[in-house]
């Protein structure tokens, strides 16, 4: 009889949905975050109400693809601003890593702390708190607030660029 019912919870929760660490899919409404920058400064989405943003996702700020993708963003910092898209960096790390990170690599937009990886859950990149690596991912999100689309399985390398292109803007 036991073995019965711990069979009938152990598929029960293999076949219920994890709607907390559920992938947002472009057209929904990307979830509102508050996070704290390389400054210490707390910046929440609702502060962009009305505007473009493009939220990268890695996990540790001096890893070679964090870096690799950080300096992407910030070569192509001034063509996406032109393009009306601010640009957010989320690490799991500490302020103080990120502030470290951004001065030595000259980023000049802000880098969040998600160490809790509370965002990360939120947005569907981290199953759980307890997940210390994801895959890079990013969300460009519309001034109407909705995932306008989704980048995964990126090249670090070329990722600004790949975003420019995605908004028609052609890249040297």
């Amino acid at each position: 009889m036991v073995s019965r019912v711990l069979l009938a919870i152990v598929v029960a929760l293999l076949c219920s949905p994890n709607l907390a660490g559920a992938q947002v899919e472009v057209g929904d409404p990307f979830p509102e975050w508050t996070l704290v920058d390389q400054g210490r400064n707390t910046i929440a989405s609702t502060s962009y109400n009305g505007r473009k943003y493009l939220i990268w996702i890695c996990p540790n700020a001096m890893s070679p693809s964090c870096t690799a993708e950080g300096r992407s963003f910030r070569d192509h910092l001034k063509a996406l601003q032109i393009a009306e898209v601010e640009v957010f960096g989320v690490t799991f790390d500490e302020p103080e890593t990120n502030a470290f990170f951004a001065s030595a690599e000259g980023i000049g937009y802000p880098l969040l702390s998600d160490a809790e990886r509370s965002f990360a859950v939120a947005v569907g990149a981290a199953e759980s708190p307890q997940q210390s690596t994801i895959a890079p991912i990013s969300f460009l999100v519309g001034a109407d607030g909705r995932v306008a689309k989704i980048y995964e399985n990126l090249e670090p390398v070329r990722h600004a660029q790949d975003v420019l292109l995605g908004l028609g803007v052609l890249v040297p």
